[in-house]
């Protein structure tokens, strides 16, 4: 009885240090990759559209009711056209007042100056006295003052009926209305913007944490979904020094050259963007997944003698599949592809399987 609990006890030793050693000896099979050396063009996406380098905001002269709207957006003015007429009913009738007031101020002048050109000959005849002649001239003068403020008043009432009369300072397209019949349009708001064809430009909107990565003279390359399989290059002319808040979004505004190898683009018009952040050759670069991160730190798994080691690295820029290795690593040493499993340092390795560097 006692040699066979002795037996069965050596068996359950046995079991356990046979599991144990089976445990931690347990071996995997990998793939593994060369780390290559090459190039990496960094990009950043963004979506903008046509604008024009000079636009205008056109408000009304005076505040008034709206009477009518003449164009809408999109459409192409001339310099001096209507774009809307506003309430001109009272400062029509005081203009028809001072029109009035003129031709009765015009008449009486047309008669004192009569009266007083006669009064002149009677008196030169020895007929009148010299007093009535000069107090003819000095109602003359009166009356002639008298028509000039009534002119002058003309003119005011004039002047203001044009205001109500809201134009184009210039040809170019209505890029956007903001006012309807009836509505008040008040001095100083913008109710129209008018932007000149020539000068035309891309804005593109850059998330706010992207924008220490855009730098004006870099490379824009441009496309458009109203020209498919037409891309052009441009250079980011200026970087706003200021976030624009959009809801919940703060971005940053950003001017895109559109010179002579742009398309027919119209203004309004959306074009996709990536804008070249940085290139660099000659570097050492790896996929992204075969990228370890712990503890803030970023690692590659290598074999080392049938060993797994994580080895720390510093990763610089980066394009939309491969990240560049700063230090840690050389050309041609190979490195793991965890493809989604975690590694441990100091697993062991059964099997190594290489595959190609990706394109």
């Amino acid at each position: 009885m006692k040699k066979t609990i002795i037996t069965l006890a050596a068996i359950t030793l046995i079991a356990a240090v046979i599991f144990f050693l089976h445990r931690g000896g347990e071996e995997i099979t990998v793939k593994v990759l060369a780390a290559e050396k090459g190039e990496i063009l960094s990009t950043l996406s963004a979506t903008g559209k046509v604008v024009s380098r000079e636009e205008a905001g056109i408000s009304a002269a005076v505040p008034a009711l709206v009477k009518a709207v003449l164009v809408e957006e999109g459409e192409r003015v001339e310099a001096g056209a209507v774009l809307t007429l506003l309430d001109d009913r009272e400062p029509q009738e005081k203009a028809k007042a001072a029109a009035e007031s003129v031709h009765e101020a015009e008449e009486k002048v047309r008669l004192l100056q009569r009266d007083s050109e006669a009064l002149a000959a009677v008196y030169a005849a020895g007929g009148a006295s010299r007093q009535s002649v000069e107090d003819a001239r000095s109602n003359l003068a009166i009356a002639r003052a008298a028509a000039g403020r009534a002119l002058a008043e003309l003119h005011g009432a004039r002047v203001i009926l044009d205001k109500l009369r809201v134009k184009a300072p210039f040809t170019g397209i209505v890029t956007r209305k903001s006012i309807n019949p009836g509505e008040w349009a008040a001095s100083g708001v913008a109710i129209f913007t008018l932007a000149k064809e020539n000068r035309r430009e891309i804005e593109v909107m850059v998330d706010e944490s992207d924008s220490g990565l855009v730098k004006t003279g870099q490379e824009a390359l441009l496309s458009s979904d109203a020209f498919p399989g037409i891309s052009w290059a441009e250079q980011v002319q200026e970087v706003a020094t200021a976030v624009r808040k959009e809801g919940a979004a703060n971005s940053i505004k950003v001017r895109v050259g559109c010179g002579e190898k742009a398309p027919d683009l119209k203004l309004g018009q959306q074009v996709d963007a990536k804008i070249r952040t940085a290139y660099r050759t000659g570097i050492v670069k790896l996929p992204f997944d075969v990228l370890i991160s712990q503890g803030g730190k970023t690692f590659v798994a290598m074999v080392k003698s049938g060993i797994i080691d994580l080895l720390p690295v510093v990763t610089g820029i980066e394009d939309a599949v491969s990240v560049e290795i700063v230090s840690g690593l050389s050309a041609g040493e190979e490195v793991i592809l965890p493809e989604g499993k975690p590694l441990k340092a100091g697993e062991r390795v059964k099997t190594v399987t290489r595959v190609p560097a990706r394109p």
